[in-house]
């Protein structure tokens, strides 16, 4: 009778996850509760089946096998009883997530043939038997040693098919990332692979974003193939004094950073914009300094920022004074502590950084 249960409640779960493996994962909450349904059913079939075969090998079911022959009796079970829920779990689980080529053929068929149905009554069918009929010891009917030896059979051929395609996914992976490792230092790095193509094949109509390309600390042969790029739209310099005068201030940084490294061919026709840039960088960074959860501040480089005016525009240190002058008030604002802890120490090593270029400009020229 308990054989019976055992046998029964591994059935159940059994019908619960094939009907489970039938139905899409759902998302969000819903996901949740499929992932917790799929584990108490993959769990529930695997004990009872375990147990099932315990329970019989316990009331000398299988004593018609060979005492041994290859493994012991009990060991012949064992190995039996983890090859049959393994598999029926794969085969559940590869009819509805098979990948073209990645397992033999046979698998294919098999799923075809409704494997994951047939292989477990050609199992549970003489099980049941086995535990219920009244039989000589040590003698099994044919067709029970039939069904039980072809599904260990089929078994075992599907296991070495599982075997042989997660081998050749392994290996296909490894090939894989030796190419691009292979590609990698052939060419430098996907990053700069990625970025080098961005740039050949920029179709834009703003400069906007070939900036990011452009400034000092960026490889030069990004910077380069960025700047002539730029280069060959007719009103690049127009374009970036529109945004120094009414960008929004992440251009106007990349503006910076920009003109941080590179020529100008018009520097007067910038002195204005840089004028009014000024006064918008100053109001960008009190607010910032101000909201304790804020980190733009960090993202401004003033360092850069004060180098473009005494490279490009040494000249002009009086125009730009009034406003550098109203960025070092700016600056030193008592800001409150960042909320933000991680990235605590450089947002106040920026800060540091900005306040004394402010000051040593301001020094530099009087």
């Amino acid at each position: 009778m308990f054989g019976n249960i055992l046998i029964v409640l591994a059935l159940v779960f059994y019908a619960l996850l094939a009907n489970l493996t039938q139905k899409p994962m759902p998302g969000g909450d819903y996901g949740v509760g499929y992932a917790f349904a799929w584990i108490i059913c993959i769990a529930g079939f695997g004990i009872f089946t375990g147990l099932s075969a315990w329970n019989m090998n316990y009331n000398q079911c299988f004593d018609w096998l060979p005492a041994n022959f290859i493994l012991p009796r009990n060991g012949l079970v064992f190995v039996g009883s983890v090859l049959f829920i393994v598999v029926v779990m794969g085969t559940l689980d590869y009819r509805t997530k098979s990948i073209e080529g990645e397992f033999p053929e046979f698998m294919r068929w098999l799923t075809l043939s409704k494997v994951h149905y047939w292989l477990p009554a050609l199992t549970f069918i003489p099980a049941l038997y086995l535990l219920n009929a009244q039989r000589q010891a040590g003698f099994a009917p044919s067709w029970i040693k039939f069904s039980l030896i072809v599904s260990f059979s089929v078994c075992i051929l599907i296991a070495l098919g599982i075997l042989y395609g997660s081998a050749k996914s392994s290996v296909q992976r490894r090939i894989t990332l030796n190419q691009l490792a292979q590609k990698e230092s052939s060419t430098g790095n996907w990053a700069f692979d990625t970025s080098m193509d961005a740039i050949n094949q920029y179709k834009e109509n703003t400069i906007h974003n070939l900036l990011r390309y452009t400034h000092r600390e960026q490889d030069k042969r990004l910077r380069d193939a960025a700047v002539a790029k730029i280069k060959t739209y007719e009103n690049w310099e127009t374009e970036l004094t529109d945004t120094l005068e009414q960008g929004e201030l992440p251009n106007v940084y990349w503006v910076y950073a920009f003109l941080d490294g590179n020529n100008i061919e018009h520097p007067d026709n910038f002195i204005q914009p840089v004028e009014h840039s000024i006064g918008r960088i100053s109001d960008g960074v009190r607010a910032s300094l101000k909201d304790p959860y804020s980190l733009d501040m960090g993202y401004v480089n003033i360092e850069a920022f004060c180098r473009v005016l005494d490279t490009h525009f040494k000249d002009s240190a009086t125009v730009f004074r009034p406003g550098i002058e109203s960025l070092q008030k700016a600056l030193e604002i008592n800001a409150p502590e960042r909320k933000d802890k991680k990235n605590k120490q450089w947002f106040d090593e920026t800060l540091s950084a900005s306040r004394m270029a402010v000051k040593n400009w301001l020094e530099s020229n009087k």
